[in-house]
């Protein structure tokens, strides 16, 4: 009989969630506090690729990490400056370590969150409604033909500045699937690669080293988009020191994208399905 996987609790990520600010500088995106977490907690490949229950392309460890934060921001230890990036207060700067319990005790006295039924597991696993459509829109992804996938990719990329895009033809192009230029300021602009995969198991680093190995040398950066996830050795791969560096998009960053650009999505958060059958 298989052992089970256990994944860490939400409330047993709050203190780690806390270190990993500190430990960047008080301040961090969700890529960079999550993987500074994993790094700190030593969490494996086979803890982050256990999916939440109720969705089809978030980890469990992803999910309860957002929910350690969350949980942070309501006791005052943390707040987002914007979207996706968090800071520690003031009142914090000092405070070495942050005692989960008295989170919890906070969070509960005000009735954040409802009807738990653990003290080692503070978060309700229902989805919410923006989770369905994530769900849906992660199923619509999924089942695109690879081609256009990579398609979607480049318009993606074209809506946050990148410029000249080229879909590489679909037999491949020794693991380039495109090519685009970002410009920097009115004098400076670089080249780019990138490469798009459907994936259900996370993006090992043979496939990051794989794809710098087809990127000529006049290249600077790639950007690497998958439906999944990255391995921990992938993503120390893709910013190893003295290669050309990867810029990772995983399942979560791209879809967070896609909603905030409102590709493929209509008013009223519905999936428009004939966006996609007509890339």
């Amino acid at each position: 009989m298989n052992k089970e996987v256990k994944v860490p609790t939400c409330n047993k990520l709050i203190n780690p969630v806390f270190q990993a600010l500190k430990t960047l500088g008080g301040s961090g995106s969700n890529d960079e506090i999550n993987n500074k977490v994993i790094e700190i907690e030593e969490i494996s490949d086979e803890v982050l690729m256990v999916m939440q229950k109720g969705y089809e392309s978030k980890s469990a460890v992803v999910y309860r990490l957002e929910w350690a934060r969350t949980y942070l921001k309501k006791y005052g230890a943390i707040n987002n400056t914007k979207r996706g990036i968090w800071s520690i207060n003031n009142n914090f700067d000092k405070v070495d370590f942050i005692n989960e319990k008295e989170v919890v005790k906070m969070v509960r006295s005000e009735q954040i969150v409802k009807n738990s039924d653990s003290e080692t597991d503070i978060i309700e696993e229902l989805p919410s409604e923006k989770d369905e459509i994530i769900n849906k829109l992660y199923s619509q992804l999924i089942k695109m033909d690879p081609y256009d996938f990579e398609k979607l990719s480049s318009i993606l990329l074209r809506e946050s500045g990148f410029s000249q895009l080229e879909v590489t033809k679909k037999s491949g192009d020794g693991g380039i699937d495109g090519y685009g230029y970002l410009k920097v300021n009115d004098f400076m602009s670089f080249k780019i690669a990138f490469q798009c995969k459907r994936y259900k198991s996370n993006v090992a680093a043979k496939d990051i080293r794989d794809f710098r190995g087809s990127m000529e040398s006049d290249i600077k950066n790639g950007i690497f988009i998958t439906t999944s996830d990255f391995t921990k050795d992938a993503r120390e791969e893709a910013v190893a020191r003295g290669k050309q560096h990867i810029d990772l998009i995983n399942g979560d960053k791209l879809i967070d994208k896609l909603l905030e650009l409102k590709l493929g999505i209509r008013e009223k958060q519905v999936i428009d399905e004939k966006f996609f059958s007509n890339i």
